[in-house]
């Protein structure tokens, strides 16, 4: 069984892996993620900051209830994402890839026109949000399945490219391109 790293109230700094290791960030905890960093296990924040400066692959779920993920560096999630109200994930001038699906309670994206996302695999990767005012410079779906697989539910604008490469796409609001973005 996988040891744990539990941040209750307090901060830390990590530069490395956390193979083999369950990471939860409770009572305003903070970690500091420096550095090409992988974590095999899951992420839990229950109420805390996740700060990634640095390259990030978690190869398991990401559950934010009370919290926000601050990717300053490529993120990769291989599993899924759980957003609760009130939380964010926030990718600004970085790369988001999403392998896996998403349970979305009422947490945002927050992203820019130098910003990335990328949904690949397989299967529904479901309904996703962004923040007011955010952009993407680039969305790439990418999963050779079936049906509906994302759905966005509230506005952003596309300022560069809208790759819809495989999957089904549904636009329930807001969604924009500016003057020379490519469809």
């Amino acid at each position: 069984s996988a040891s744990a790293v539990n941040i209750n109230d307090g901060g830390i700094e990590l530069n490395g892996d956390l193979n083999t290791r369950d990471v939860t960030l409770a009572n305003g905890g903070s970690l500091l993620v420096v550095g090409n960093t992988t974590v095999t296990n899951v992420l839990t924040l229950t109420d805390g900051t996740v700060q990634i400066d640095g390259p990030l692959s978690i190869g398991n779920d990401l559950v934010i209830t009370s919290g926000d993920l601050i990717a300053n560096g490529t993120f990769v999630l291989t599993d899924d994402l759980t957003l609760e109200a009130g939380t964010t994930l926030s990718f600004l001038d970085q790369t988001a890839t999403f392998n896996s699906q998403i349970t979305n309670n009422g947490g945002v994206f927050i992203s820019n026109s130098s910003s990335t996302l990328n949904i690949l695999g397989t299967g529904i990767f479901g309904t996703m949000a962004f923040e007011s005012g955010s952009e993407l410079g680039t969305f790439v779906l990418d999963r050779p399945t079936t049906g509906t697989l994302v759905t966005l539910n509230s506005p952003v604008t596309v300022t560069e490219t809208f790759d819809l490469l495989n999957g089904g796409f549904l636009n329930t609001s807001g969604l924009d391109f500016t003057s020379g973005a490519t469809v």
